[in-house]
């Protein structure tokens, strides 16, 4: 028997709803594969992560070896204002610019500070340490952290304090809330940094006993 009109119709209405779910389904695949032509987006760093080492800033320090323009440039572009104010900052900063002031990296000669880099640099140190004593103090953990990286060279430390104080960049008073310090976590190889220190604290305090006589 030839099966009724009515029947045949129900089953193509059937298969075409069939067809279009499947077009449907497959029209959802493409568009999950197909390529987006959207823009990525474009964030601000707005702070400095350990784990990248800070390689722009330091390769602006690298190149404008004596020149400061472009390094605030980035750094004001760069980093919202109230993260400048944050340790994370300011030892991140003072690890860029004392990794850019090392010289004779040599196993034999053994690395060294160029102090004339330093100073170079005491502006922007001066500028984004702003007196503030906290911040002096996790800047002089950074130059111990340097000075521990690269196996404790005899006068490295000694030389960055040095000139960090000539310099006016680090205060008097910052330089023994180094030395008095005790927390655990910033002591690892506190010993040696003291003793490489030894002679410059103990003409710190000379200087400070003459000017207390004059």
């Amino acid at each position: 028997m030839r099966p009724s009109s009515g029947g045949s119709r129900g089953s193509d209405k059937s298969r075409v709803k069939s067809d279009k779910d499947r077009e449907s389904a497959l029209e959802a695949v493409r568009s999950l594969t197909k390529p987006q032509n959207k823009k990525p987006q474009v964030t601000q760093n707005l702070y400095f992560s350990p784990d990248e080492n800070n390689d722009e800033l330091l390769q602006l320090l690298r190149a404008d070896r004596f020149k400061n323009d472009s390094v605030f440039a980035y750094i004001e572009k760069n980093f919202k204002e109230e993260k400048r104010k944050e340790p994370e900052f300011i030892s991140q900063l003072v690890t860029a610019v004392a990794e850019s002031c090392i010289i004779n990296k040599d196993q034999e000669v053994g690395p060294d500070c160029c102090q004339d880099k330093l100073k170079a640099r005491k502006d922007i140190l001066r500028k984004y340490l702003n007196n503030n004593n906290s911040l002096e103090l996790q800047a002089l953990f950074a130059f111990q952290e340097i000075y521990v990286k690269y196996n404790k060279p005899a006068a490295m430390l000694s030389q960055f304090f040095n000139t960090l104080y000539d310099e006016e960049v680090i205060t008097e008073e910052a330089f023994m809330s180094w030395k008095r310090d005790e927390n655990p976590l910033k002591q690892e190889e506190k010993a040696s940094a003291l003793q490489a220190t030894a002679a410059f604290f103990e003409w710190l305090q000379s200087a400070a006993v003459e000017g207390s006589e004059n």
